[in-house]
């Protein structure tokens, strides 16, 4: 009991986070590596980076200059030391994995104020399929995440703060969009931020004022990025939606895209249901509503506009993975004394199947890791039950 209160503690856990997350991105670095070998968008990057500082091989391909900053890094770093960009890609996508399991990690202690839960919540994120497969690959994906998650927090900490500072509103639309030039899933923190206010009991006027000095704080960077790439290269995120709409034109809503939306916890889905009926008892209680309210409109309106954009893929879908891990870790409070059964479990089960399916092909993984979760969090109820016959009311 001492040595976890110790791990656990406010200074040690910071070390305890590092060395868990370094030991995830030297397994998932070995288990994943392969795939970028054989990876798609590689190249449009590599064009892209070198597009900017005017190297050899520069090419303009799937609009990767909408989105600049990703881009910078590897091409300063091709030009002056004449490091392939893709070892800087890289480097820069592991540094964005420890931001995330750290921000992840703050995240979850401004919202339940203890350290085990917030570990246990980060180790859920951290074991989720799109973040193991694709943070280690040549993609942007894992900075647009880390961006998300810390203006989340930030408007969770302006949340909670009295009084409510209209300059720190101004700073979280700047930071989403600095962030939106990295990879435009980060906007989640904007839209985070819109329910928040939409939810906090202040006047029409104040919201009005508030929402404005946030799109203020966004455009400045977004807006001046969007017209210098536009005037210089004739790029835009607008000519990548408009390609992306050429090439999905013909798509119907498949069975696939569900599988994709399963793959974005795989089986955490299980412990969502358990939080979805946890939250739906702390919202009828009246406690901590504008939060969860928030959490949840954030939910639905993303779910929503994922219609506008033509990819559905799990790992654009993965904005949403901070929501919906907060209502796991609500789901988590079932299950007391098997919370850390319950994460290691699933974790190596969604890390596990996906290995098997991108390494192997193996057909059935999701259905066969699926029903080994079911069972592993069967028995777990059948015990709890068999102790306290009411515990699901609670």
């Amino acid at each position: 009991m001492q040595i976890r209160e110790y791990l656990y503690g406010e200074k040690s856990v910071y070390s305890l986070i590092f060395i868990t997350l370094t030991i995830l991105v030297l397994v998932y670095g070995s288990l994943f590596h392969f795939l970028d070998y054989n990876n798609f968008d590689a190249p449009s990057y590599f064009g892209g980076s070198r597009l900017l500082f005017k190297l050899p091989g520069a090419l303009d391909f799937q609009s990767r200059l909408s989105k600049p900053l990703t881009l910078i890094v590897p091409g300063f770093m091709e030009w002056a030391f004449n490091i392939h960009p893709r070892f800087t890609y890289w480097s820069q996508n592991i540094l964005f994995f420890y931001l995330c399991g750290f921000s992840i990690y703050k995240l979850f202690v401004v919202i339940f104020k203890d350290t085990k839960i917030a570990f246990g919540g980060m180790m859920v994120y951290c074991t989720c399929q799109p973040l193991a497969c694709f943070s280690f690959l040549i993609l942007s994906d894992v900075s647009g995440w880390f961006f998300g998650i810390y203006s989340i927090y930030l408007s969770i900490k302006f949340l909670l703060e009295s009084p409510q500072s209209l300059k720190k509103l101004w700073i979280i639309g700047f930071i989403v969009g600095i962030g939106c030039l990295f990879k435009e899933s980060a906007i989640v923190g904007l839209i985070f931020l819109f329910t928040i206010i939409l939810f906090n009991p202040t006047s029409i006027q104040i919201k009005i004022k508030q929402l404005s000095i946030v799109i203020i704080g966004f455009l400045i960077p977004f807006a001046t990025s969007f017209f210098i790439i536009q005037h210089f290269y004739a790029d835009s995120v607008i000519k990548r939606m408009h390609d992306g709409y050429k090439d999905t034109e013909h798509d119907t809503f498949m069975l696939s895209q569900l599988k994709q939306i399963y793959r974005v916890i795989d089986v955490y889905w299980f412990l969502f249901l358990f939080g979805l009926r946890k939250v739906y008892l702390v919202l009828k209680a009246k406690h901590n509503t504008v939060l969860l309210e928030s959490v949840l409109l954030s939910i639905v309106i993303i779910g929503i506009s994922m219609q506008i954009w033509p990819y559905l893929l799990d790992r654009i879908l993965f904005m949403l993975a901070p929501f919906m891990v907060i209502i796991i870790l609500y789901g988590l409070q079932y299950f007391a004394n098997y919370k850390t059964i319950l994460i290691t479990s699933a974790g190596i089960i969604n890390i596990g199947m996906t290995y098997a399916i991108y390494r192997f092909q193996m057909s059935g993984m999701i259905l066969i890791g699926t029903v080994l979760f079911t069972l592993i969090l069967g028995m777990i109820i059948i015990r709890i039950y068999q102790k306290d016959k009411t515990f699901i009311k609670v």
